[in-house]
């Protein structure tokens, strides 16, 4: 399968999801080597393949899938080396006591902490190893991309509160691929990282590091099937209550994030975020969020004072949710705008009703909300006038802007950094003190 040079040894230049380079400390700084790469001789009988397989998980720690060739061999002193361009598959193990560290570092570092080694026939050796590794990544076909792994992101241990729900999702041999490739999250709105160690998927909030949810996984006659996951129930972590509701979940994410996700390199997510967020009416400026929701919040003011009616309210909420969803006025995000994503947030903290006829249609979660928000602020208006002390400025203001931030987090996706489970249902008008507080 792989057309390596005949070499004395074998091994693997290991790189994660995020382009960055392994290397390990060999103990004692054996041979003169600081810093370096997992290598090692064949056993009898053992392809070049097997060798480097081998040596990558004894030196490193890591089973490794591999990735491609390093098109030459590389002549030490004594022996000559060949190498795989090699990606990590779930978390790291032991490495053995040939190994007293190992680092993830990126190619220009790499380069430095290499150029510690003693011997120059070494050094030298293994930092045109390093240099050839980055020219096969940077020809890297993009389905043969190194799978993420537990290390590539800051995560949060599964919590001790969880249930477990059957699953039956069936997917066959080159979808199973996609998903031990896990996801990476490269821009703000990408709001999950999933790694996959056999024969589970892990999947995390990326922005907290939480961990959701733990997919398993079986082989099957036909391919593999996803058979039951284990949910997060902390409700620090994560309100989510219904068992259906995370089922869906899981199989929206596994299908769009993973299997149906990216087929190509993304653009650089500095350059995709100054690229839309210099763009006018983008979805993702708090400013141009806090303006959409202000519409709905005059409108249930104007009808609290009846200067407007119900189906004038809703023509304005049908209206908005068209221009949000599918307009050509507004820049969307690429990953957010989504019934997966946004629609799903809605469902969770706005109190949206799934239906199932309108599961890809990111309208009708954007109208329900709006609409559900509108009714929102009319009854804490109609409860602020029943409350015999309250005054508009400042308490009828304070708790409808209260509403007003909450709701533009929700549309922008970032209330699960300050307020994690609050939801719709949960504002109610606060009676007002005799004293005023």
């Amino acid at each position: 399968m792989y057309d390596i040079p005949n070499a004395d040894a074998y091994g693997v230049v290991l790189i994660n999801a995020k382009g960055e380079v392994l290397l390990r400390e060999p103990s004692g700084h054996f041979g003169g080597y600081v810093w370096t790469f997992a290598k090692g001789r064949p056993d009898p009988g053992e392809t070049p393949a097997k060798t480097a397989i081998r040596e990558a998980f004894e030196e490193t720690g890591y089973h490794v899938e591999l990735l491609d060739v390093i098109p030459e061999a590389f002549p030490g002193t004594t022996t000559s080396s060949a190498f795989f361009l090699a990606g990590p598959i779930g978390k790291q193990g032991k490495p053995t006591n040939e190994t007293s560290a190992t680092r993830w570092v990126g190619f220009d570092e790499a380069a430095d902490l290499i150029s510690q080694t003693r011997s120059k026939t070494g050094r030298d050796r293994d930092l045109a190893i390093l240099r050839a590794a980055r020219d096969v990544l940077e020809r890297l076909a993009w389905d043969r991309r190194p799978a993420t792994c537990k290390e590539d992101w800051e995560t949060k241990p599964f919590p001790r509160k969880r249930t477990e729900v059957a699953l039956d999702l069936s997917f066959d041999e080159a979808a199973m691929a996609r998903v031990r490739k896990g996801f990476l999250p490269t821009v703000m709105e990408e709001k999950w990282f999933a790694w996959f160690e056999e024969p589970v998927l892990h999947l995390h909030r990326s922005w907290t590091g939480v961990s959701i949810y733990q997919v398993r996984f079986e082989k099957s006659a036909n391919g593999w099937r996803a058979v039951s996951a284990k949910v997060n129930r902390n409700p620090e972590q994560y309100s989510e209550t219904d068992d259906e509701a995370d089922q869906r979940q899981i199989a929206d994410l596994i299908g769009g994030l993973l299997v149906n996700g990216p087929t190509g390199p993304r653009t650089d997510p500095f350059a995709e975020m100054l690229i839309q967020a210099s763009q006018p009416n983008y979805l993702g400026s708090p400013s141009v969020v806090f303006g959409l929701i202000q519409r709905v919040m005059e409108a249930a003011v104007a009808y609290f004072k009846g200067e407007t009616n119900f189906n004038a309210v809703w023509d304005l909420i049908w209206n908005m949710a068209q221009e949000i969803a599918s307009g050509d006025d507004y820049v969307r995000m690429s990953g957010w705008h989504t019934p997966q994503c946004l629609g799903q947030a809605l469902v969770r903290f706005m109190g949206v009703r799934p239906e199932e006829i309108f599961a890809d249609d990111l309208d009708y979660f954007v109208s329900e909300a709006l609409m559900a928000l509108f009714l929102k602020a009319r009854d804490l208006l109609n409860d602020f006038a029943d409350d015999p002390v309250a005054q508009w400025n400042p308490h009828a203001l304070e708790q409808l802007n209260q509403l007003h931030y909450w709701a533009v987090q929700v549309f922008l996706g970032t209330n699960e950094l300050e307020h994690s489970s609050l939801t719709l249902a949960e504002f109610r008008w606060r009676p007002v003190a005799v004293d005023g507080r």
